[in-house]
């Protein structure tokens, strides 16, 4: 198949074509998965620069359990959240995650309701938590009784 109008990329299925694998295969390089013989993995990263394919996130949020966004809370904006931002987002790309900033208010009497809304709507896979937020402990509690996997930067408390 060519790639939907419009759209200007090809389809998983063209990658898996011009590489001779299946759609599969390309869907575990892509996802960095074992089991994939180096030719096979750089067969499919050469067709895949070729015919500039880019994953949909939709599309793979729904073809598994996994939503690949990574959350980002802070509190109040400083100088430090830009530059923080900014390496926070090229690691994510590096491991093909996207990353979601959202301000969280530390003194709100509902942030654990708005991070639990925020955790659910989002299906966040991980969150990296700023000062003051990385010592709250309704927000520890509100990220482990959710299962989500936290990143506390700069904590005063250990």
């Amino acid at each position: 198949r060519a790639a939907a109008p419009g759209r200007g990329s090809a389809t998983i299925e063209v990658v898996a074509d011009r590489a001779g694998v299946s759609p599969k295969t390309v869907s575990r390089v892509i996802n960095n998965e074992r089991g994939v013989r180096s030719e096979t993995r750089e067969r499919v990263l050469t067709a895949i620069r070729q015919l500039d394919y880019q994953p949909n996130l939709a599309a793979r949020g729904l073809a598994g359990d996994r939503s690949f966004l990574i959350g980002l809370f802070y509190d109040h904006p400083g100088d430090y959240l830009s530059e923080f931002q900014t390496g926070a987002v090229q690691r994510c790309r590096e491991s093909n995650l996207h990353l979601m900033v959202e301000p969280l208010e530390a003194a709100s009497p509902e942030l654990g309701r708005d991070l639990s809304t925020l955790v659910r709507q989002l299906r966040l896979e991980g969150v990296i938590l700023l000062p003051p937020l990385s010592d709250l402990p309704v927000v520890h509690a509100t990220l482990a009784a959710a299962g989500i996997p936290a990143v506390h930067i700069a904590p005063m408390r250990q």
